[in-house]
């Protein structure tokens, strides 16, 4: 079973970028593995004219967000998250919870996007 909460955590980052770990309800989550990324970008075809000055985004609610489904190792056990990046806002974002268990099997290393 999977658990949508949309709540801001804290997120150390890799020289990557990548989520390195994470703090959510007063608890770290080490990063120990990237099972994948992929990006999420609202109106991708729509270039501003001038991108120094674009603000639109900002007012319609669109997206820019990167994603990375992780899996954490720490004294909680071993969880796997999806978090994300909102480069509109610059704030990282818990969206899913996966139980572990359920996660299929095939989920390896890869970039999706």
């Amino acid at each position: 079973m999977a658990h949508r909460y949309g709540h801001p955590v804290k997120v150390r980052r890799r020289a990557d970028g990548s989520p390195a770990n994470s703090r959510w309800r007063d608890a770290r989550y080490p990063v120990a593995e990237v099972f994948s990324t992929w990006h999420l970008m609202d109106r991708w075809w729509e270039r501003p004219v001038n991108p120094a000055t674009a603000t639109d985004s900002l007012r319609h609610g669109q997206q820019d967000r990167t994603y990375y489904r992780v899996c954490c190792r720490g004294t909680a056990g071993e969880q796997v998250f999806d978090l994300y990046h909102d480069a509109v806002t610059n704030q990282w974002v818990l969206d899913v919870a996966h139980d572990w268990r359920e996660v299929p099997t095939y989920m390896e290393r890869r970039d999706l996007t």
